[in-house]
């Protein structure tokens, strides 16, 4: 019978001379002449984890050590600017609207650090795409994506007008396709609840209700509001709201009715002498929606929100947001027959076309003035 000679498996671990991030590897003997060889390649993108590769090599243990170096060299070293770095480097450098900032920054934290720890010279399209496909299983929604979208074309664009990048790796990627958003506008007596609720309320709260309601602002408007943007005229109040775009500001007034008016009096009363409490004045550059002792901070939007959810639900019209609230409010001027160029100049709409589009099947009795009006142009009666 024939001797075998068995051979333990045996290790040997392996690294190159020149200085890799991960240009590491191991030599492993399965059996006499036969050799499995692993070595590290880099980082999974999305789960942060090291990733590996591994071969089955058969001949000496000199030719095995110089096919490993051989795949070591092969392991490409990347670039030292993180896509969290360009990122940053786009909050700071690129000249953006403080509100197209804040948008972006909100959006990009849904990006997870092994993301952020993306290099940039490794990111191709096909991980954008696979990026939108995680965040969606996730359960971001499709509008958010598209607003990390609209985040990384423009970090990207200005990447490589910096030198940092040299191509937008998010051009030809389609997000996954918006969902149809549902509004959930409340009736005129779930809005009186939402103000008596809110008027239980300590604080700026009960005024900002009245504000987003009684405005028609968006968000970030009444959020913004400052107090120099106030002025008050006998029973009614006047706001001057800005809209922040990219290429400038656009400055629009509003006149609010006489309780919102009464309530944002009664409101700064309050704000002065919470200001002088804390030895500070009430300046023209504080804002109206605060709970800072000195006004000088707003709200932040997801605040506003996160509130205002709560308060929808009391009132009994669950998922409410900000910006139905703006809808109610043309809503119910429309169908009190307010002209579309007036809810379109309190809305900030650029074009009454705007307003048509969105609210125009409101206008009351439309429908029934066209059909008599047919009638009497073929002949009939009116």
């Amino acid at each position: 019978m024939r001797n075998v000679t068995r051979h333990p498996q045996k290790s040997i671990m392996f690294s190159v001379t020149a200085k890799r991030e991960y240009g590491s590897g191991s030599l492993t003997e399965v059996r006499q002449g036969v050799w499995r060889l692993r070595w590290y390649t880099g980082i999974d993108p999305f789960t942060g984890r090291r990733t590996q590769q591994q071969e089955t090599f058969s001949g000496t243990r000199k030719a095995a050590t110089k096919r490993l170096s051989e795949c070591l060299a092969a392991v490409e070293p990347s670039s030292s600017m993180t896509l969290g770095a360009l990122i940053a480097m786009h909050a700071d450098q690129a000249q953006l609207a403080a509100d197209t900032k804040q948008r972006y920054d909100y959006a990009l934290r849904h990006l997870s650090e092994p993301v952020r720890a993306w290099r940039l010279d490794t990111i191709t399209s096909p991980m954008i795409a696979e990026l939108y496909r995680r965040l969606e299983a996730d359960g971001v929604g499709t509008q958010t994506i598209h607003k990390i979208r609209t985040a990384l074309s423009s970090a990207f664009r200005h990447g490589i007008e910096w030198g940092v990048i040299d191509r937008n790796p998010c051009r030809g990627v389609r997000p996954p396709a918006l969902e149809r958003r549902t509004y959930v506008v409340p009736t005129v007596d779930q809005l009186r609840t939402m103000i008596a609720i809110a008027d239980t309320k300590p604080g700026v709260f009960p005024v900002w209700v009245r504000l987003a309601l009684g405005s028609g602002a968006r968000r970030i408007e009444v959020l913004r509001l400052q107090w120099r943007n106030v002025t008050f005229d006998g029973d009614i109040a006047r706001i001057e709201v800005v809209t922040a775009k990219t290429k400038g500001q656009r400055r629009r007034t509003i006149v609010l009715d006489a309780q919102t008016a009464a309530a944002l009096r009664a409101w700064r009363a309050r704000a002065a002498e919470r200001a002088l409490a804390v030895g500070t004045t009430l300046g023209p550059e504080a804002y109206v929606v605060s709970d800072d002792a000195a006004s000088a901070v707003p709200w932040r939007p997801e605040l506003a929100t996160k509130r205002l959810n709560a308060l929808s639900a009391k009132a009994g019209c669950p998922g409410a947001r900000l910006h139905d609230l703006r809808h109610a409010h043309a809503t119910m001027l429309i169908e009190a027959g307010v002209s579309m160029r007036t809810v379109a100049d309190r809305l900030g709409h650029t074009r009454v076309s705007t307003t048509q589009d969105i609210y125009g099947h409101l206008l009351p009795g439309a429908d029934d003035a066209a059909a008599a009006t047919f009638g009497e142009l073929m002949g009939g009666t009116a």
